[in-house]
């Protein structure tokens, strides 16, 4: 039940922004710890994370470009058709 308990409460709920260890007296810093198990943890998507990560301007432009054309459409088409498409 401990390790069910950290998973949640350490692991799932930790912002992991170091801030602890400003307050630890012996400046240990738990974020390292917790970014360091939630890698471990989810090895399977680090492929797919850097490749998004690496391409973000493309995806951002694509993104973009894929919004402007269904808002275009929308205009277009009118809501009830829009509506019905999706």
């Amino acid at each position: 039940e401990l390790e069910k308990d950290f998973n949640y409460l350490g692991i799932d709920t930790c912002a992991a922004t170091g801030l602890c260890a400003d307050r630890c007296p012996v400046g240990i810093n738990t974020g390292d710890l917790i970014r360091d198990l939630r890698n471990v943890r989810h090895t399977k998507y680090q492929g797919v994370s850097k490749k998004l990560a690496n391409n973000f301007a493309s995806i951002e432009k694509m993104t973009r470009v894929s919004l402007a054309i269904a808002g275009f459409s929308q205009r277009l088409l009118g809501n009830t058709v829009m509506g019905g498409l999706t």
